[in-house]
């Protein structure tokens, strides 16, 4: 039996030398890896400011937790109410007088007179034994935050300039085989 012949044979492969394309289709390889390499760098430093502004949201809002409704030193309320102090010149020495009253002070420190405490004041005490835990707890988190910012710029410094260094490795060990090599020519004569 005769085999059946397909009503559209297949057609001929024409080929033609073009040595512009040639040359573009092997220089391709290497520009492609470049646009892939500077797309990746890209990705990269838009990951890193993105970890960035999430790092430092969170910082302030932990900032903004633990400052909470405390004054601020050296706000424009604080300045006016302050009065001036009176300097005395001495021969030996300098006396500088100012008057300090308990309201002065920031913070929960307080100078004024001793008082009993109250037993419900008592939860009032574990309260503030509590703020200062978590106070505690978001100073800590505050460190681990810096350090996470300095090792993103870190990791995104050392992934950016990580083939130079190959590069500079490579010319550091062609330079030794050649130096070796010339030095055994020289051996030789």
């Amino acid at each position: 039996m005769k085999k059946k012949r397909s009503k559209n044979p297949p057609k001929k492969v024409h080929l033609v030398f073009d040595e512009r394309e040639r040359r573009d289709f092997l220089t391709g390889f290497q520009k492609r890896k470049k646009e892939r390499q500077k797309k990746a760098q890209e990705k990269l430093k838009q990951q890193a400011q993105e970890e960035k502004r999430r790092l430092r949201a969170e910082k302030q809002e932990i900032l903004q937790r633990l400052l909470g409704d405390k004054p601020v030193a050296g706000s424009s309320a604080d300045v006016e109410r302050e009065e001036q102090p009176v300097t005395y010149d001495m021969p030996d020495h300098t006396v500088t007088v100012t008057s300090l009253e308990s309201c002065d002070l920031y913070g929960d420190v307080h100078i004024g007179n001793n008082q009993a405490a109250d037993d419900d004041e008592e939860d009032g005490i574990t309260d503030e034994i509590e703020k200062g835990r978590t106070a505690d707890s978001d100073k800590q988190r505050l460190k681990a935050l810096a350090r996470q910012m300095g090792d993103c710029s870190t990791k995104l410094r050392a992934a950016l300039h990580k083939d130079k260094k190959e590069r500079g490795k490579m010319r550091r060990i062609k330079l030794r085989t050649t130096k070796k090599a010339k030095l055994a020519r020289t051996h030789r004569r």
